[in-house]
């Protein structure tokens, strides 16, 4: 499998440097028109494409939130015996922002099973 072309691929088939390749490709100023001309044709022939993901990485942000939810356990107070939110709960700001966000805190349908003699 080949590898995906990056910025000093680009860099190096311009005759320029990565700075100006990173340049040209946010379209920030600081290339000629000419230069920037002479990066993307460089990229197009090497088939570069921006990553996403490598920028948010190597600019150490992901713009994603981490969420962690405690499962209930049974009947404890707060708790409405199925697993699911109670009273207490279903009140609190939080646990309404949350399920606002996620809608996955409703408590599921319960079941019932019966077992014959």
């Amino acid at each position: 499998m080949q590898r995906r072309p990056t910025l000093e691929d680009v860099a190096e088939r311009a005759g320029v440097s990565r700075a100006l390749v990173s340049i040209v490709m946010r379209d920030v100023a600081g290339a000629s028109e000419q230069t920037r001309e002479r990066v993307r044709r460089a990229a197009d022939e090497i088939g570069y494409r921006p990553d996403p993901r490598a920028r948010r990485l190597r600019q150490q942000r992901t713009k994603l939130i981490g969420v962690t939810f405690t499962p209930g356990n049974g009947g404890t107070p707060g708790n409405g015996g199925n697993g699911g939110p109670g009273p207490a709960q279903r009140d609190d700001p939080a646990f309404q922002a949350a399920d606002a966000i996620c809608g996955v805190l409703r408590p599921a349908a319960s079941t019932t099973t019966t077992s014959r003699p």
